[in-house]
């Protein structure tokens, strides 16, 4: 067990990539003639997550040199095509975290190669066997063991992680002191033809010590690593750098440098994980020699800043932060339309393109930038098209915190299923018994123009007036429908809404209002016609959802420009639940039984199928009731 004045651990790298649906093929030579490769390596897509740990805040000490280290492979792998998520400082959560979303995003597809880079503290004990990344929060393990234990990821976890993704191949690289249990052998020095070790699973592992060895705090391993990938480490010449290859370099060359080093390899203890080898296509084409390394990388070295250059990087990030917080400002001003947001975060990013060297921030503003421009980006497209579908149409309204109303006009429609229960149950599935409620079928008139809310009321609204998120499914973001909210809370979404406005204009649609918003002029089962198989264009729902929320605005939407009416999730209305209410309410503006046990839910959700979904289809929920698809929409009371 090391103690922490000893250890200035640096970097644990964690790199995973994996690919699917490789085209390659090669054919091997004999007695050292060169490999004839026939074809690219090909990835969906290439996606990295580069965490760096520097300021460490219970008792181990600062690592300076991490952020330069972390931006130099950040901007190697850009190189190489990856996308690269950035993330400086994690705590255990924000540690934690990351990888869980990162692979949340990409780690499904079988197509992705994903790389995890960890630079910072590592930690072994009980002799080597137990691994552990550091975050920057976790205490000195000599003084408080257990509280080091709550907080250090272990590698037993990101062990578990592995299994559990669906990678084709995977790489771990730890520039850090961890035990070579996890590995099965020492991996053959020279690798087969490469397309038979693409075609197998495998998740392989390199380290930069074994368990008992100190990693200098300026690392040697990290450059290593990248003249690696850039073709020393091609060691057959075949144009592609393979996980053994690159094991076999490093093991090589890190110990030359005299730092007490012996950098470890293989492959996780897994006869399903074991047999494939992943691959990188190098700079350098087959044959030709390998470039010295650039300026600031030989023997490891790290390039030098001097104190004006953090002068100098420390004004342009504040300059990022304020242009940032303006353009962000900015999206919160309703009557600003998305093009304009959209013209406001590209000069963001093309005024702080460059990367600065001394921080992760700017990365981590840029990613964030990049998401907001393309969600502005397609919120002015589906606004064009809004102009062009709905031209001549009444006039559209946002309030203080962004919610978008359309003017629904007066009129009359025919309310409830123009299908018996018996032929409703014979078209979309389901039982009899479930459709009984939507009849009789009778013709009701909405007397008052009203506004309804475009989309459903999102998390990002939702909090802005709340301040929390009540949602199951966080991850989805600030643009997917909130949920897991009661009828109550709903009511006090609005009361706290109409407080904002100063007046009480907002309120839930009733049943009559939501069926008359939703058909659009329709008398169809949908607002787009009868045929269920077109329910993916306008819908999430059991079919194409995956089962979770999505971004509102992802379907098309009526012919009044309301989304999701259909799908997605499912929407509170204001009115009491009444099995038997049609048989009896008022032609004109019904507004639900006085009382009872339930109250209206209408739309369906992503969990539910084809039937649920239809414009008469209606259940009723108790007002207590907060479940993972259950959302709402805001009527807005003409002046």
């Amino acid at each position: 067990m090391r103690r922490w004045y000893r250890v200035a651990t640096m970097a644990c790298l964690l790199l995973v990539v994996w690919a699917w649906g490789v085209c390659l093929a090669a054919t091997k030579g004999v007695g050292g003639v060169r490999p004839r490769m026939l074809g690219p390596v090909r990835y969906k897509g290439s996606y990295a997550l580069v965490i760096g740990a520097s300021r460490y805040r219970a008792g181990w000490p600062r690592l300076e040199n991490v952020p330069a280290e972390v931006q130099q492979v950040a901007q190697a792998l850009r190189k190489k095509g990856f996308q690269v998520r950035v993330v400086l400082d994690p705590d255990a959560e924000e540690l934690r975290r990351a990888f869980e979303k990162f692979i949340d995003d990409y780690g499904f597809d079988e197509g992705n190669r994903l790389l995890f880079y960890f630079s910072g503290h590592g930690y072994s004990r009980k002799g080597g066997r137990k691994g552990y990344l550091v975050p920057v929060d976790a205490p000195d393990p000599q003084r408080d063991e257990k509280g080091f234990l709550r907080k250090a990821l272990c590698m037993d976890q990101v062990m578990a992680w592995a299994r559990e993704m669906e990678a084709h191949h995977a790489l771990f690289l730890f520039d850090s002191c961890f035990s070579g249990t996890v590995f099965k052998a020492k991996a053959r020095p020279v690798p087969q033809h490469i397309s038979a070790l693409t075609a197998k699973p495998v998740r392989q592992f390199i380290t930069a010590g074994a368990a008992d060895e100190t990693v200098p705090a300026r690392s040697v391993f990290t450059p290593l690593f990248l003249r690696g990938i850039r073709g020393e480490a091609d060691l057959v010449r075949d144009g592609y750098v393979t996980g053994t290859e690159l094991g076999l370099f490093l093991q090589e060359k890190v110990p030359s440098y005299g730092t007490g080093q012996t950098p470890q390899y293989g492959k996780i203890k897994d006869p399903e994980l074991d047999e494939g080898d992943f691959v990188f296509a190098c700079a350098v084409p087959p044959g030709e020699p390998v470039p010295p390394p650039p300026p600031g990388e030989e023997g490891g070295a790290v390039p030098q800043v001097e104190f004006g250059d953090i002068e100098k990087w420390g004004r342009w990030q504040k300059a990022m932060r304020r242009a940032w917080a303006k353009a962000r400002a900015l999206e919160q001003k309703g009557e600003v339309d998305a093009s304009a947001k959209a013209a406001a975060w590209g000069r963001v990013l093309k005024a702080f393109s460059a990367d600065n060297p001394l921080s992760g921030e700017d990365e981590k503003l840029r990613q964030q930038g990049r998401t907001r421009l393309a969600y502005w980006r397609r919120q002015a497209k589906a606004e064009a098209e809004k102009r062009k579908e709905t031209a001549g149409w009444p006039k559209r309204i946002r309030n203080r915190i962004g919610m978008e109303f359309v003017l629904i006009p007066a009129g009359s429609f025919m309310m409830g299923s123009k299908y018996s229960p018996e032929e409703t149950a014979r078209r979309f599935g389901g039982k009899v018994k479930w459709y009984k409620d939507e009849h009789p079928r009778h013709r009701v008139e909405i007397t008052k123009p009203f506004y309804m809310q475009v989309t459903e009321v999102t998390q990002g609204q939702w909090r802005s007036v709340m301040g929390s998120n009540p949602s199951w499914s966080k991850r989805c973001g600030d643009d997917c429908p909130v949920e897991g909210v009661s009828w109550d809370d709903a009511q006090e979404f609005i009361r706290r809404l109409n407080r904002i406005e100063g007046r009480d204009i907002y309120r839930l649609p009733t049943e009559a209002e939501w069926e008359y918003a939703c058909r659009a002029g329709s008398s169809s089962a949908y607002y787009f016609g009868d045929d269920a198989g077109r329910l993916g264009e306008y819908a999430w729902y059991d079919a194409n959802s995956g089962y979770k929320t999505h971004s509102v605005k992802g379907k098309r939407p009526n012919a009044w420009g309301l989304y999701d009416m259909h799908g997605n999730v499912w929407e509170w209305c204001q009115d009491w639940y009444g099995k038997g209410y049609y048989s009896v309410s008022p032609r004109r503006d019904p507004q639900g039984p006085n009382s009872g046990k339930y109250r209206v839910v209408r739309g369906g959700s992503w969990g539910h199928d084809a039937g649920a979904l239809r414009s008469a289809r209606r259940i009723g929920d108790a007002p207590v009731t907060r479940d993972i698809n259950l959302g709402f929409r805001v009527a807005r009371i003409t002046p």
